[in-house]
């Protein structure tokens, strides 16, 4: 389904009977999405600060991300600024089911 839609998205579906959630994100990167594992599952916003409304994500920089940022001008994705929060990369998807998480381009 994901090379046939076309224009700008970022979304989420919620496979109940699989307990299963997938994301995609639109080929060039338009809308963003970002991610971070918890202890109790997966949470998903398109901007990071929401993220950090769950009670056990802190935000911590990533040392590593910054070293990036001051040598190339950005951080390149998957990664972001903070430790443990991840941007799907454009053209991507994500499942996650039982605690494992897998990406993929499409």
């Amino acid at each position: 389904m994901l090379g046939r839609l076309r224009g700008m998205f970022a979304f989420a579906i919620w496979d109940e009977p699989h307990r299963r959630l997938f994301l995609a994100r639109d080929r060039l990167g338009v809308k963003p999405l970002f991610y971070a594992q918890v202890p109790d599952g997966l949470v998903f916003a398109s901007e990071i600060k929401a993220l950090f409304a769950h009670p056990s994500l802190r935000a911590q920089m990533d040392p590593a991300a910054v070293d990036d940022y001051l040598a190339l001008g950005y951080v390149g994705s998957p990664g972001t600024m903070f430790k443990g929060v991840h941007a799907l990369p454009p053209a991507h998807w994500l499942r996650w089911q039982a605690g494992r998480l897998k990406t993929g381009r499409y």
